[in-house]
């Protein structure tokens, strides 16, 4: 909570803050350890944010990379990978009990609601 007042709430409303990632492209990637926490992370910067209520005002999310995916051409087929899937799976009902809008590119700012949109504007 100190982390969200101090870096996030200071600057409001003065400074557009969208959203915080939560992790960068942790799972499919890097130390498994790292993917156990992530969840527990998403939630406890979205509980600070409730108790500033703030939740309205700033997104959590979580950036993946591909490497997530099993498969992932043509977008239609697109699966999670086995290893992952079981850390993808709450992460994503978390994000959906919080109504998480979807999926923000800060490189295009381009907004999706879902992966699949994502993907297909991507092939």
């Amino acid at each position: 909570m100190k982390w969200i007042k101090e870096n996030v709430q200071a600057f409001l409303p003065g400074t557009h803050i969208r959203g915080i990632a939560v992790g960068n492209e942790i799972l499919g990637g890097g130390s498994s350890e790292l993917w156990e926490v992530l969840l527990p992370a998403a939630k406890k910067v979205y509980s600070a944010l409730y108790r500033l209520d703030l939740q309205d005002t700033v997104q959590v999310s979580s950036p993946h990379s591909e490497a997530v995916f099993a498969n992932s051409f043509p977008p239609s087929a697109c699966i999670f990978r086995p290893d992952v899937l079981p850390f993808m799976k709450p992460l994503l009902q978390f994000f959906s009990q919080i109504d998480n809008p979807g999926i923000y590119d800060a490189k295009t700012k381009l907004d999706y609601d879902n992966m699949f949109e994502a993907q297909v504007d991507a092939a």
